[in-house]
């Protein structure tokens, strides 16, 4: 197996399992959960810079509906993973706490953690 592909392999494995983890927070803690979440985000862009060739092909060819429907959904993933590090970043209280966050933001925070 070739070095790429392995390397491909191991981060969308780990991005698997860490996706598991996510989803137990009572499990993890708010600590350990925000910690796997910004592995899982590194590992997005790592899975993305990995395959960049599939972005640079998107316009390229013609569209089937299945491909359609594939890309649309990517986008879809794509657009939910930057939102939900944007979120994250307004509530986290340990990884992002230095960040003088307040106003209408300060509500996520305050809302989420009483």
């Amino acid at each position: 197996m070739q070095l790429r592909m392995m390397l491909r392999f191991i981060v969308d494995c780990s991005m698997a399992v860490l996706l598991l983890l996510l989803m137990s927070f009572e499990l993890l803690g708010r600590d350990a959960h925000e910690w796997t979440g910004l592995a899982m985000f590194f590992l997005f862009l790592i899975h993305h810079g990995l395959n960049w060739k599939w972005s640079t092909h998107i316009f390229r060819g013609s569209y089937t509906p299945v491909r359609i429907l594939m890309t649309l959904s990517a986008g879809a993933v794509f657009l939910t993973m930057f939102g939900s590090v944007f979120s994250a970043v307004l509530i986290s209280r340990e990884l992002f706490a230095f960040l003088p966050i307040d106003g209408e933001n300060h509500l996520g925070r305050s809302v989420l953690y009483r």
